[in-house]
């Protein structure tokens, strides 16, 4: 696992846990948030490409979601969460 106690590149956001990676089957997301948050997240290849638009996770406190990623291809890519104008990019790979 990997542990993040805050993300300066969103305010608010604490706690914040990206597993497993790598993956096989899915992708988890464990955060808390300081008030109501909406979350854009997607998954971004090498290339800077778009992969996969998850519906906007609203989240308020301590949160959980996770994604299915079984038809991506193995390889490197990117787990990319927007709020606003602020975002944060998290590498992952799914074998």
């Amino acid at each position: 696992y990997t542990f993040y106690t805050a993300i300066v590149e969103l305010p608010g956001l604490t706690d914040v846990t990206v597993f497993p990676n790598p993956t096989t089957e899915s992708i988890g997301l464990r955060m808390t948030a300081e008030g109501a948050r909406k979350l854009e997240v997607s998954v971004i290849d090498l290339k800077g490409a778009l992969v996969l638009q998850f519906p906007t996770w609203n989240i308020t406190g301590a949160a959980y979601q996770s994604w299915s990623l079984e038809w991506l291809s193995s390889g490197k890519y990117f787990l990319h969460i927007k709020e606003g104008t602020n975002s944060w990019t998290y590498p992952f790979v799914k074998n």
